[in-house]
């Protein structure tokens, strides 16, 4: 089953991180239109997507599930 993400925070952690979507899409894995269509709220991450993604933003599942990330 797809994972729920706060696509806007998917997007301020990837600025703070200094990251284009390329290379982010990189460090998760994951092709840079899979990531593209992640950050647009186009498509769900699949919970592998879901958990590399996390581990390259630096955050923790929850925060990214729930929006808990400060502008």
């Amino acid at each position: 089953m797809p994972q729920r993400i706060v696509v806007n925070d998917v997007y301020v952690l990837r600025e703070r991180l200094r990251l284009s979507q390329a290379e982010l899409a990189r460090k998760a894995g994951v092709c840079r239109q899979t990531y593209f269509l992640i950050e647009a709220g186009k498509q769900d991450p699949t919970p592998p997507t879901f958990f590399r993604l996390v581990k390259a933003l630096r955050t923790t599942p929850e925060r990214l599930q729930r929006g808990a990330v400060a502008l």
